[in-house]
């Protein structure tokens, strides 16, 4: 990094670090509740041993998926997440819609009576 360019950074850095340090809180849980967990993806390419931990465990690749392929209950599986994801996508929306038209009755019932 050039000097020019490193000087400019450590300005902007002390002149807002309010506002950075303000950011961290959510910088930090993004990290922990979404990047950290990505980490157990590593469980479906191997052949998991609790005891030996992600990192430990020997790497398979494909065959994780290669034998669930290949088992009779694949299709029923994957049918049943997508019908069970679609239904709570759209229950979900009809449960959000009708608080929504409860929280708007609500509050215009308050404002009529003052």
């Amino acid at each position: 990094m050039k000097k020019g360019k490193k000087s400019k950074l450590l300005r902007y850095l002390k002149e807002d670090r309010e506002l950075i340090f303000m950011c961290l809180p959510a910088v930090i849980k993004i990290f922990i509740f979404s990047y950290l967990p990505m980490i157990g993806i590593l469980i479906a390419f191997e052949d998991y041993i609790p005891a030996k931990g992600i990192f430990g465990s020997p790497f398979v690749g494909f065959k994780n998926f290669e034998f669930f392929f290949k088992s009779q209950s694949a299709f029923v599986t994957l049918r049943n997440t997508i019908v069970m994801n679609v239904l709570n996508m759209i229950l979900s929306t009809i449960v959000n819609v009708l608080f929504a038209l409860l929280l708007y009755e609500i509050s215009r019932r308050i404002l009529l009576k003052i």
